[in-house]
């Protein structure tokens, strides 16, 4: 049995991501090498010609956050303020308000980085939106690991740029670094504090209850089966599960495709690989309109890496595949077309990866 002596990050529950700066930045924090920062400000900025005359809520008598403009002595300058490094585990909704009024103001942007390295701006509004404060939203994807608002100025002047009352529709995690295997940690006072864990995703799937942590693909045009015994197409497909039981296995109807550039995929969550696995799993291809089976990775920037590859008619047995997954953070897809209607069912079964550490979302 293999026994990582490995420590990952473990969760503990924000609840500061929503801020309405009435008392201070909540989890959020200025980034140190901006050569201008983000302010708290109430009622007016110094500035009258842009800013609001008070913060978003009905009395306006609370707090905000600001950009000076006349801290701006070049147009290239960007305040940033981010949030801490978050676990999204679904895709989560953040609400909030801006308000840009003056001639000079220059852009708002919200810019998302994942856990992949990579960013991307996800929302902008560029010089005067009018008096009063607007609402925006942002959706954070599954691999986002934390929040940017940006803010810049176009003039030195009737530049202020203000945000208020960020809202989200279910509060993440904030990523610390502590073991994973510890879930209850004993505090000097004698409590105990019970911390929400990463989810352990599983590969391993025979498809006998569901199709475990594997995914349908809800946009392509044919589906995987869950089938057990023989497959409907007496001139293809298998007779039994690889197991050679009455269990399950996962079955493309090839009667079904209606033409041969219609496919079914099957997705697993993003997992991340931190050295290299083995991933092993059983496909039956028999039939004379046999397709393509294939097994490639999907990248968190949307571009794809072929794996695995089987085209045709491949014989009356179940075969074993073995793929080598590389270092990385990725999504594993399986596809699957027929190059007829007729005598094309594919099937597979029993995916299983290498004995190794526990695979975190």
């Amino acid at each position: 049995m293999y026994k990582p002596l490995l420590f990952f990050n473990l969760l503990i529950a924000v609840r500061g991501l929503a801020c309405n700066f009435d008392n201070g930045l909540c989890e959020w924090f200025t980034v140190q090498d901006s050569t201008v920062t983000w302010k708290l400000g109430s009622g007016t900025t110094k500035d009258p010609s842009s800013g609001p005359d008070g913060d978003h809520s009905d009395t306006g008598n609370g707090q905000y956050l600001y950009i000076d403009g006349h801290e701006f002595i070049n147009s290239t300058f960007a305040a940033e303020i981010r949030s801490p490094d978050l676990y999204i585990l679904d895709n989560t909704t953040v609400s909030f308000w801006y308000h840009m009024n003056g001639v000079g103001v220059g852009e708002l942007r919200v810019v998302l980085a994942d856990r992949y390295g990579g960013t991307k701006t996800v929302w902008t509004k560029s010089g005067r939106q009018g008096p009063g404060w607007h609402q925006a939203q942002v959706i954070l994807e599954d691999i986002t690991a934390y929040i940017i608002f940006q803010g810049t100025t176009r003039l030195h002047y009737s530049s202020d740029i203000a945000i208020d009352d960020i809202t989200v529709s279910r509060e993440p995690y904030e990523l610390t670094h502590s073991p994973l295997f510890t879930t209850t940690v004993t505090m000097p006072t004698t409590t105990t504090a019970l911390f929400p864990v990463l989810p352990i995703i599983t590969l391993d799937c025979a498809f006998n209850a569901d199709t475990c942590s594997w995914i349908q693909d809800s946009a392509d045009h044919l589906d995987w089966h869950r089938w057990y015994g023989r497959s409907p197409d007496l001139t293809s497909g298998p007779q039994v599960d690889h197991a050679n039981t009455t269990e399950y296995y996962l079955l493309l109807k090839g009667h079904e495709a209606h033409s041969g550039n219609w496919t079914a995929r099957l997705y697993s969550p993003h997992i991340s690989i931190n050295s290299p696995r083995n991933l092993t799993f059983w496909y039956h291809m028999n039939g004379a309109g046999i397709g393509n089976l294939r097994l490639y990775k999907e990248n968190a920037d949307g571009s794809k890496e072929e794996l695995f590859v089987r085209k045709g008619r491949q014989g009356v047995s179940w075969e074993q595949a073995s793929v080598n997954l590389p270092v990385g953070f990725y999504k594993l897809v399986f596809e699957a077309d027929a190059a007829r209607h007729y005598s094309s069912d594919l099937a597979i079964d029993d995916i299983r990866l290498q004995d190794g550490p526990p695979l975190i979302g």
